[in-house]
């Protein structure tokens, strides 16, 4: 048989489906290690390769894992049950040769980034009504706090990875921007008036929003900076059928993006008709693919789920990304059945799963930059209200020794961020205009240019300017201070970038103003 006809199983890697197809062919490929089992077992007996096989998948094999890593893992396996040399070992080498896996080097696929190197602070959400302010900033290593406003929140705040910008949903349900940078004014700003939204967030390197309405919809938006541009992803319950998907989310509220800029974790509320008593209702966390690096545009919505199936009633929501290691997750955690909660903590790639502490409210978790601290919120009886603490985290950064230390009372919703810059997947846009420029401000000639751009400067505001060119993936391809301008004027030197389109941006202290060019 072949690819596409009922029953299509290759037996050896030079049959291997390498099209699109089947996600990549993860169903019909599977036969090439299907039949490394059948020869390995029929040389050994069934009972034999079942237990190695059961000991390399639960000890070695992770998410990411390829067929090198099987053959790897099914050789390591029978080794520590076995013996090395044992006929166990050498049947497992010449089974995995017979389908043409060869021996070669195993995959490390538990990314790490590099540390921010800035100062870290946090924001906290200001719980007491006595007080009119509503967010502040405090720095880690020292005892100060700042109010930044007044501003009523719905959600909590969302902040670029160099944190230099925040994002939250006001209480009459538009998106504003706020900047998070000490020493400057904490300008607020209006970014979309739509009185629609419920939850934002923005990627970590500020060139996409996601957000979900206040119609609790099945829906997630999602806004490109560069292409000013919404996109909207309908959200589904996948099942391990290809193409076939089942019904059940009712709409999504928590939202991140990861660090490479193309996935979002959500947590979404789901509803499934019971024709036989009442109908079930949880929240799960799930990933959806809604951007495209290499196309440089929105994704097709695929989405996968953080577990297949929860106890009954058990709900997981709220999930916050590792700041430094991209598979690691926290989330909250609810049993209904006794009303309990905790933050639980999670590495996707090796799908371990522990218990960082336990909890009596919603804790919507935040990783410190050192990953080595969870802040959290919790319930105060006393003070009826909600309170921030945090807890040292193991350097599984998914447990902890449980002891919790209190940060501050009438506060919720604590956000670690650091002020710093550091290389990541999203390497693009980082800021949003605190007074929107007109188009007018600049001008951008000849477009399409060649050697030479010269940007034409009509907003004195715009003096002293930071010169940025970003590519159509979003990546600072260009960046220098605006140096002499000449008869309002400035030219670059442009020669060395590829053909294509970019985005021109010139911002300061106070004014920003882009504009879009090409080159021939």
């Amino acid at each position: 048989t072949v690819f596409g006809t009922p029953g299509y199983q290759p037996k050896h890697v030079n049959e291997q489906y390498m099209g699109t197809g089947d996600n990549g062919g993860v169903h019909h490929n599977s036969g090439i290690p299907n039949h490394a089992f059948y020869k390995y077992a029929t040389a050994i007996t069934r009972t034999k390769a079942a237990d190695v096989y059961y000991k390399a998948l639960n000890d070695y094999l992770t998410k990411s894992s390829q067929f090198i890593d099987l053959r790897l893992a099914i050789i390591q396996a029978a080794t520590d049950l076995y013996g090395a040399g044992s006929a166990e070992v050498v049947q497992a080498g010449i089974a995995f040769d017979e389908v043409g896996i060869s021996n070669g080097q195993g995959g490390d696929y538990e990314e790490s980034l590099p540390i921010n190197p800035g100062t870290e602070f946090l924001l906290i959400y200001n719980t007491d009504q006595a007080d009119p302010n509503t967010l502040y900033r405090t720095a880690v290593a020292v005892t100060s706090i700042e109010d930044l406003t007044t501003t009523d929140f719905l959600s909590r705040p969302s902040v670029t990875d160099q944190g230099d910008v925040a994002v939250f949903v006001a209480s009459d349900n538009t998106i504003h921007a706020i900047k998070t940078i000490p020493g400057s004014t904490a300008v607020e700003t209006v970014i979309e008036d739509t009185p629609m939204w419920s939850n934002v967030v923005i990627s970590k390197g500020g060139s996409k929003l996601a957000a979900v309405s206040t119609d609790q919809e099945a829906i997630i938006y999602v806004y490109d900076f560069a292409g000013d541009e919404w996109a909207q992803f309908p959200l589904y319950n996948p099942t391990y059928s290809d193409g076939v998907t089942s019904a059940g989310p009712v709409y999504a509220d928590a939202l991140e993006f990861d660090y490479s800029g193309e996935f979002l974790v959500y947590d979404c509320f789901n509803r499934i008709d019971n024709e036989t008593g009442d109908d079930i209702e949880y929240w799960d966390v799930n990933f959806i693919h809604v951007w495209d690096n290499d196309a440089s545009d929105f994704a097709d919505g695929t989405i996968e789920k953080l577990f297949a199936s929860l106890p009954d009633g058990v709900s997981i929501g709220n999930p916050s990304f590792a700041k430094n290691s991209p598979m690691v997750l926290a989330f909250d955690y609810v049993d209904e059945t006794d009303d309990t909660y905790a933050i639980l903590g999670c590495n996707i790639e090796t799908n371990e799963v522990n218990t960082i502490v336990e909890n009596n409210s919603l804790g919507w978790p935040s990783y410190n930059k050192m990953d080595d601290r969870l802040a959290f919120t919790g319930w105060s009886d006393e003070a009826d209200d909600y309170s921030t603490g945090y807890v040292a985290l193991n350097t599984d950064k998914i447990s902890s020794g449980g002891q919790v230390k209190g940060l501050y009372g009438n506060t919720k919703w604590p956000v670690y961020f650091t002020i710093g810059e550091r290389e990541i997947g999203d390497e693009v846009i980082t800021d949003i205009p605190e007074q929107p420029a007109t188009e007018e401000a600049l001008a951008c000639y000849p477009n399409a240019f060649d050697r030479e751009l010269i940007v034409a400067i009509n907003d004195p505001a715009l003096g002293g300017a930071k010169v940025q060119v970003f590519n159509a993936s979003g990546q600072a391809v260009l960046s220098q201070p605006m140096g002499p301008v000449d008869n309002a004027q400035i030219v670059l030197d442009v020669e060395q970038l590829k053909p294509g389109y970019y985005f021109l941006r010139l911002s300061n202290a106070s004014r920003s103003a882009g504009c879009k060019v090409v080159k021939r």
